[in-house]
């Protein structure tokens, strides 16, 4: 469900957990934070 989204998240757990709008909000961060952790994004802002 990660890499695609809340897309990837079958629609009747969605349902069930009544929490659409949060797992909708919430796959892009957890997905970015997860590939970064995973070494798949080298960061290429100065800071």
């Amino acid at each position: 469900g990660v890499r695609f989204g809340a897309s990837g998240i079958p629609q009747s757990l969605i349902d069930d957990l009544e929490a659409r709008v949060y797992l909708t909000l919430a796959a892009p961060w957890f997905y970015k934070t997860a590939t970064r952790r995973a070494g798949l994004v080298i960061d290429l802002r100065q800071t």
